[in-house]
Order: structure tokens, then sequence, then C-alpha cells
């Protein structure tokens, strides 16, 4: 045992070391991750020469990066593969594991079995709201919005992305909140409502542009503005837009760097560019060599918009070879009708008119898949099922009408027996009812009119009291101005006599009024009134906070009849400037912030 403990204590020792080691690696990866896929694998390959080593923890993070790597790759087996594994290192109803789940999502979402993506992400959806995460719950319902649009059932998406976006929209997570934005955009575009979709898109590529780590999103944003300005045929917007999409998924996303090369291919041949067909041809090569889908939608809008011949039978030969060695299964039905078109318009303009006619047929099934789709979308399932509750329901009433007539049929004759005694017997109880209930009535009227003049007169008293106080409010203000212009009148004079000449009669008046001035008390008339208008302020004052001493208490009350820092200072014989030093350490004291805080809580106190 104690061989062994020095051994224990290295393999812990190294396993720190890896695991320390390994963070800078994995900060790398986060680095190059959406920018640079290539320099990402290569910290992701030094990373798997020590994932042996590393705590569980790091491993499934390994995992999950390393399936992100696969995922913007478009090798979604592997993917799903390393999203899976990395479940395995994620603890139960943990945040961990709610984001492999919608990593596993969007991958589905990428191979494009929508529902089942929706069900993996209302998993994640589930743990979140067992953590009480709801910004996050609220992700989730995003890209459950996202399934929706691209399986068509746009009614159920843009419920959802409306609910986020109003749930969001006071959040700090404005780069969510403008995905969802993005979205709606999407569903407008996607319903012909163009008008609304491009101040949308705008804005979105406003904010993105701003951010560094927001590159994809823009570039995203920058193919779908493009689209949106396809649609209204101004093709010359729509190109500067592809082409910084281009830019900026040259090494991240392959899948959409080549759908923005056909979509550019489409915006050169709309504006009959003389690189149109050069640069097609380019981008069919670059598509087929790395056996992306998106070759069949390059060549849908070469093939509805060349008009050289030889160029249509190369381009024909080419898709001949091409649809044997990548699966079209992965082109959405829009995409896939776009290609039967332009096979069909080739084809006419090559007069061979066996292969139109296929192209044709090929035209109209897809065409029903769509229709089919749309019609069929959730909020129109509803509908139906209501429908046929209604139509099921119906016919159960009329069972029961039929049921029901015939138990009347039976007892009719019994019933028109006792008709003529009930009825009279109903119309004597509803007739001593009737008297009852007049009478009832007129008592509750009665009583109502003197509860009516009781209010009023209740209501005259407290508007007389109110003006009663108001009124003696105002006469002890006055009063106490009157004071003040007293003994400033006074002061004046005293100070008037100051400058004669000192006779023994001016020396007489000085002192006198010197006295006058010591001697007389107003402050306490002045608090008499006060205390009689207001006999519960000073105890409210003093219950309100202890600690107060009778003189800061009194001063309190001047202050509540809204005096001047100047006419306080006269009526308690102290500096103006000792009044604003006075009433400011009293505030910090009681714990107001602002002379209106003060002043509110002071006439609460009434």
């Amino acid at each position: 045992m104690n061989i062994a403990r020095p051994y224990f204590w290295i393999f812990s020792f190294t396993l720190l070391t890896l695991s320390l080691n390994a963070h800078p690696l994995f900060d790398s990866v986060a680095k190059y991750q959406f920018t640079d896929a290539s320099k990402a694998l290569i910290y992701l390959k030094r990373i798997e020469k020590i994932k042996g080593n590393l705590a569980d923890s790091l491993k499934g993070k390994y995992n999950n990066d390393l399936g992100i790597y696969f995922a913007i790759q478009g090798k979604h087996k592997q993917a799903l593969q390393q999203f899976r594994t990395s479940l395995q290192y994620a603890e139960d109803w943990s945040v961990r594991r709610a984001g492999a789940y919608a990593n596993i999502a969007n991958v589905y979402k990428a191979m494009g079995n929508y529902n089942y993506a929706n069900k993996v992400l209302l998993r994640a959806w589930r743990i979140y709201q067992e953590l009480g995460e709801e910004e996050l719950q609220y992700s989730v319902l995003g890209e459950m919005a996202a399934n929706d649009y691209y399986a068509l059932n746009w009614n159920r998406s843009m419920r959802r992305t409306l609910t986020v976006i109003r749930k969001m929209e006071d959040s700090e997570n404005q780069k969510f909140l403008h995905v969802q934005k993005q979205r709606l955009a999407n569903l407008y575009f996607s319903l012909g409502w163009q008008k609304k979709a491009i101040p949308l898109y705008r804005k979105c590529e406003t904010y993105y542009k701003k951010f560094p780590d927001q590159q994809m999103n823009l570039a995203y944003v920058c193919i779908n503005l493009g689209d949106a300005y396809i649609e209204i045929k101004k093709p010359l917007l729509a190109i500067p837009r592809y082409q910084q999409a281009i830019s900026l998924l040259e090494h991240t996303d392959r899948h959409n760097f080549l759908l923005a090369k056909a979509k550019l291919t489409e915006a050169y041949l709309l504006t009959k560019s003389k690189i149109a067909k050069n640069f097609g041809f380019q981008t069919i090569a670059l598509q087929a060599k790395e056996k992306s889908p998106t070759v069949f939608e390059t060549s849908a809008f070469l093939l509805s918009n060349l008009d050289d011949n030889l160029a249509l039978r190369y381009l024909l030969q080419k898709l001949t070879i091409l649809e044997k060695t990548i699966d079209k299964s992965q082109l959405h039905p829009t995409a896939a009708l776009e290609l039967e078109r332009g096979y069909i318009r080739a084809f006419h303009l090559l007069n061979d008119y066996k292969n139109e006619n296929i192209h044709w047929r090929q035209s109209v099934k897809l065409r029903d898949i769509i229709n089919q789709e749309k019609l069929l979308s959730n909020t129109e399932k509803a509908i139906t099922q209501e429908k046929i509750k209604t139509q099921r329901l119906k016919a159960k009433d009329l069972e029961l009408k039929l049921q029901i007539a015939n138990i009347e049929r039976w007892l009719g004759i019994v019933i028109a027996m006792f008709a003529s005694s009930l009825a009279g017997l109903i119309y004597a109880i509803s007739r001593k009812k009737r008297k009852v209930q007049n009478i009832q009535l007129d008592n509750l009227r009665e009583e109502n009119e003197e509860h009516k003049q009781l209010l009023e007169a209740e209501k005259r008293n407290v508007e007389l009291e109110q003006e009663i106080a108001s009124m003696k409010e105002r006469e002890l203000t006055a009063l106490s101005l009157q004071f003040y212009e007293l003994q400033e009148s006074i002061i004046e004079d005293l100070k008037q006599l100051e400058k004669l000449e000192h006779t023994p009669e001016i020396n007489r008046l000085r002192k006198k009024w010197s006295r006058q001035i010591k001697d007389k008390n107003y402050w306490q008339e002045f608090e008499l009134k006060f205390t009689a208008l207001h006999p519960d302020f000073l105890q409210k004052l003093q219950n309100a906070h202890p600690t107060l001493t009778k003189k800061e208490a009194d001063f309190c009350a001047l202050v509540r009849l809204n005096l001047s820092n100047k006419e306080i200072a006269s009526l308690i014989q102290i500096s103006y400037e000792s009044v604003i030093s006075k009433k400011y350490k009293l505030r910090k004291k009681l714990g107001y912030k602002t002379e209106n805080e003060f002043f509110a809580f002071l006439n609460g106190l009434m």
C-alpha cells in the first residue's frame, strides 16, 4: 500500500498538468472554429493526442468541438457521432447536456430531418425548464421555429418566432434577438412580403457589421438580403451581398459558401453580365469537386438563362454524370422544382420533347408535394381536426334528439293531462312571487336612496373639513410671514437708528425695540397654532424617527409649511447659512437623498 502511494500522486500530478496544458488548445479551437476551420482542426488533433489523460469534462468538450468542426464541413454522420459521445460525459439535467442535444438537433436540421430535430430540441427545452434558464428556453424555441420554417410549417414558425422576439425584446442578448428577427424576415420573404423583409434584413446586417465575432451571421444575412433583392428585380444590389458572403464563408461554412456562389451566378445571369457563363461553369466545377448538392442550384440558374445550345448540351451531359454521384434528395423541394423547370426549358430549346415531357411530369409531382406540405401545416391540421370533432358532435346531437323525440311522444299524453292544473298552479305561484319581489325591490330602492344621501353628506363634511384645514394652514403661514416681516422691519429700523445721533431718546427707543425682539417669543405662538392645526404631526414624526430631538422636530414643522430659508431663520433667530446647513444635516440624518423626497415624507404625515 505504501509503495503504490507515490505512483498514485505521480499519476494525479500528471493528469492535472495535462488538463492545464489543454486549456490553451481549447481556447485556440474556439478562436478559429468559425473563422478558419483548417487551423481549428490542427489544435483539435493536438488535443486528441492527450485526450486519454484529460478529465471527463474536457473529454466531452473535445467531442463537442470536433462535432462542430464536422458539422461546419457538412460531414453529418461524423458530427452526430461526436455529439452523441459528448453526451456520455455530460451530467443529467445539466446545461452541457442540453447544449449537446441542441447540437444534435442542428445536424438533423442540416440533414433535412426537421421533425426529429424538434423532438431532440424538446429534450433540451425540458432541461432548461428544470434548471430555470428562461432565456435558454426561448433560444431553444427559436431553433424549433427555424425547423418549422424549413419544414414549410410557416404558421407555427411565425407564431414561435414572434413569441421569442416579444419575450427577448429587452434582453441583453441582442445577438440572439437579431437572429430571431432575421428568421422573421425569412418568413416574410417566403410569404412574398419583401417590403417587410428587406428592412429587417438591413437592420440585422447593420448590427452584425459592428461585431467581428458576428461574421458568420453577417454572411447569412447577406445571402438572405441578396435573395430578397433578386425577388424584387434588383440583382445589382444582390451582387455585393453575395460577394461579401462568399469572402466570409470560404474558410468556415463550405456548404453555404458554395450556395452563395450559386446565387451569385443567378445574379450575374439576371444582369446579363459577360462573366456570367464562365463564372457559372467554374462554380459548377468547384461544387462537383466537393460533391455539393448546391451544384444543382447553379445548374438550374444556367439552364433557365443560357441561350447557347452548345453550352446547354455540355451542361446536360455534365448533370447526367453528377446525378449518379451526388444525392439530389438533399435539395429543398422548391430548389428541385427550379431544376426541373430548367431541364424543361433546355430540352425544349434543343427540341428534345421526350425528355421535356419526363421533366414536366417530375415538376408536377414536386408542385403537388410543395402544395401538400403547405396545406398540411399544423394550423390547418388543427382546423381539420376541429371540423371532424364538430361533425361527430353533430351526429351525437342528432341521435340524442331522436331519443328525446321518442320519449316526448310517449309522455305527451300524460303531460297534456296535467298541463292545465300545472299551468294554474304555476300562475298563482309566479303572481305571488312577483308581489314579494316588487316589495323587496321597493325596499332596496329606498335603502339605496338613503345610502346615497348619507354618502353625499359625508362627502360634503370631508370637503368642508379639508377646506377648513387648508384655510387654517394658510392663516398659520400668513401669521409666520407677518412675524417675519415685523421682526425684519424692527431690525431695519434699529439699523437706521444706529446711523443717527445717539441722543437719550433714540437710545431709549433702540433699547426698547431690542428688548421687544428678544422678549417676544414669536416661535411659541407659532408652535401653539401649528399643534392645534396638526395635532398628530409631531407624534407621527417622532414614531417614524425616534432619534429626532424636539428642536429638530420643530424645524421639520417649519419645513412642512414650505417657508423660505430666510423666513425660518427669522422665526428661530439663527443665520440664513445655519438654516441651510441644518436642513442638509437633518435630511441626511433621516436618510433622504433629495429635498423633494424629504418634503414628500413630511407631507405624508399630515
